[in-house]
């Protein structure tokens, strides 16, 4: 078997012997062999295991900073005519994981991305492998049913009792996108079929802490920007309820149909939680989709 090690000096990894470097993708199942394969994916989890380690070691600096024209320097990013041989793509995967961030290093702190859950990533590792889609329950018979489980059970969490159906988005800023569609949708059913023209015109309500994705989904759907009233915040970075009242009423006299307030749950400035119960009691008086990010 071929024996990976790496270079104390410059961190690259050599072969030592000409096996891996005289081998590409063609090698690797299903068109090679199962002992290349058996070897490369052995390196491959040494050297994810070693990151793993070294971004759990408070010794360890969170990140080997480099500018980017020095990172450059370091790496060849151009899409080359050949393919590169498996020691090379060890030796870039080392690389790559050498230059980034630590971000689950005890002394690292973000809002966003923060800390490595190891059951989850071998839930990745899962997934891609299957390399499946959600169609239909033929495809993909397990997890069909591990998406109805998980979607009932996140539905009695938030006391949804009735039958009802949900989604598993890749990020907040799609389930944002979906949440105004639905609420556009809702309040105009013919929109569908006759577009945005159809219909009066839309606006949205969110506090001047939230996300800009509110008013990137406004543009995409045909709302406009300029439809998305940012109501502003207190002290605390919560939306202000009786100015959310003043500007709904505004827009009613104004011949614009208000289609949905968005409530922020933990805002990128603050971290702040707008006062939910109270905007769920407005949206229900004003008849108002109610979303919370």
């Amino acid at each position: 078997m071929t024996i990976v090690s790496v270079d104390a000096k410059n961190d690259d990894l050599k072969a030592e012997s000409l096996n891996l470097e005289r081998m590409i993708f063609s090698d690797l199942l299903p068109v090679g062999n199962f002992e290349a394969t058996e070897e490369f994916f052995e390196k491959i989890l040494e050297i994810i295991l070693s990151f793993i380690k070294t971004s759990n070691t408070r010794t360890e600096k969170i990140i080997d900073f480099y500018f980017p024209h020095d990172l450059e320097k370091i790496f060849d990013f151009k899409v080359s005519e050949e393919p590169k041989n498996l020691a090379q793509i060890l030796n870039d995967c080392s690389k790559i994981m050498k230059h980034s961030v630590k971000t689950a290093h005890p002394r690292f702190f973000n809002q966003l991305s923060i800390g490595l859950d190891l059951v989850s990533l071998i839930g990745e590792f899962i997934a891609a492998t299957t390399n499946t889609n959600m169609f239909t329950y033929e495809i993909a018979p397990v997890y069909n049913l591990m998406e109805q489980s998980v979607l009932s059970q996140l539905r009695d969490i938030v006391g949804w009792k009735e039958c009802g159906d949900g989604i598993l988005n890749p990020g907040g800023s799609i389930s944002n996108l979906n949440a105004i569609q639905l609420a556009l949708h809702s309040r105009f059913p013919n929109i569908k079929t006759e577009g945005v023209f159809s219909c009066k015109k839309p606006v949205i309500f969110t506090s001047k802490h939230s996300h800009y994705s509110i008013a990137k989904a406004a543009s995409i759907l045909g709302i406009g920007s300029n439809q998305v009233r940012f109501v502003p915040v207190d002290s605390r970075g919560k939306i202000q309820i009786n100015t959310l009242i003043d500007m709904i009423k505004e827009a009613i006299d104004s011949n614009e149909v208000p289609i949905l307030v968005n409530a922020t749950a933990g805002t990128t400035v603050l971290g702040s939680f707008d006062p939910i119960n109270s905007i769920a009691d407005i949206c229900q008086k004003f008849n108002i989709w109610l979303h919370i990010d």
